[in-house]
Order: C-alpha cells, then sequence, then structure tokens
C-alpha cells in the first residue's frame, strides 16, 4: 500500500498547500460562476435548454480540489 505523502510534509509546507488551494478553489469557483451566468443566458435566449446539462457537469471540476482540501485539513488537525 502506498504512504500518505501528506504525512511527510512539515506542518509550514502544509499550510501553504491549503493557502494555495483556497486560491485555486477562489478562482475555479469565479470561473464557473461566470460561465453559469452565460450558459444560463445562452439557453434562455438562444432556447436550446440541452445546454443545461453542462452545468452540473462543471461542477466535477471542483471534486479533485476539494478532496485534496479535506485531506490537507485532516493532516493539519491529526498533527495539532
Amino acid at each position: 500500500m502506498k504512504s500518505n505523502p501528506l504525512s511527510e510534509y512539515s506542518i509550514e509546507e502544509l499550510h501553504r498547500q491549503q493557502k494555495t488551494l483556497k486560491s485555486a478553489m477562489i478562482g475555479i469557483a469565479v470561473v464557473l460562476i461566470l460561465v453559469f451566468c452565460v450558459l444560463l443566458y445562452l439557453i434562455v435566449t438562444t432556447k436550446k435548454y440541452t445546454l443545461a446539462a453542462i452545468l452540473p457537469a462543471s461542477m466535477l471540476s471542483l471534486f479533485p480540489v476539494l478532496f485534496r482540501w479535506k485531506q490537507l485539513n485532516h493532516e493539519i488537525k491529526s498533527r495539532k
């Protein structure tokens, strides 16, 4: 079984990664909100409701970042 790579980092490096992930999540969220607004506008104006399938599918881009965020938080809590 593969060892946990987070256990090899110092607490400072974990906090640095946590800040980086927070910035990435905020950036992705802002882009997704803009894309949602544009898609909703296109759906309403063109009446192509099949574009609505893109909205929930685009949320999948946040899952890897959220999983890593949860792992970092768990590792930081386990060290305190």
